[in-house]
């Protein structure tokens, strides 16, 4: 069976293998968004404003609270910071530019554990990205990085179930962390700093 539209820009996809990442784009996504950015000038950064930053409006507000709340759980209970974003446009970067820009900006993980681990999903360029902090490393390795992007996530996404695709990820990674609690660094719960403004 041929896809036709959103299906088959999902489903015609490369997987590129990185440190510590795990990337799904297209192989010629196409559109304006995909230009390059202007030489010199770094996009715009969405701003931090709690565990779930869903510009592209994929994730259901009932979605969105029971996530924030298993996220907020992980987070007190284990010490890794995990946010989970959509985004309308790269403005032009790559996948991994723009999330590291994000993740670098935003503060995620703790100071001195780097434990941040960040789901991005770009519905209108076809990409998604899995970006875990070096601390992180050696549970969610690259080979499971990946595995979570083509079993848990991109399938949906590529039958355009969007909030399930993100759901199912957040959860098989939010699992995996909770189950490796013996391997993490155990510290008193922390508030969640949200509200961070990006200028760059």
């Amino acid at each position: 069976m041929r896809l036709t539209g959103g299906a088959a820009r999902w489903a015609a996809l490369l997987l590129l293998i990185l440190p510590a990442t795990s990337s799904a784009q297209l192989t010629d996504p196409g559109g304006p968004s995909s230009a390059p950015a202007v030489s010199g000038k770094l996009p715009p950064l969405l701003n931090l404003t709690g565990r779930i930053v869903d510009e592209a409006d994929l994730i259901s507000p009932e979605t969105e609270t029971r996530l924030t709340l298993q996220l907020a759980e992980l987070e007190h209970e284990v010490g890794p910071q995990f946010v989970i974003v959509t985004v309308n446009s790269l403005h032009g970067q790559s996948v991994e530019a723009y999330t590291l820009r994000l993740g670098n900006c935003w503060g995620i993980g703790s100071a001195g554990h780097s434990d941040g681990l960040i789901l991005l999903v770009a519905p209108n360029e076809g990409k998604a990205r899995i970006e875990v902090g070096l601390g992180l490393e050696d549970i969610l390795t690259d080979a499971y990085s990946a595995k979570v992007m083509s079993k848990d996530i991109l399938p949906y996404l590529a039958k355009g179930e969007m909030e399930k695709g993100i759901n199912r990820g957040a959860k098989t990674l939010m699992h995996k962390l909770m189950s490796s609690r013996s391997r993490l660094y155990a510290r008193p719960p922390r508030d969640f700093q949200g509200n961070v403004t990006c200028n760059g």
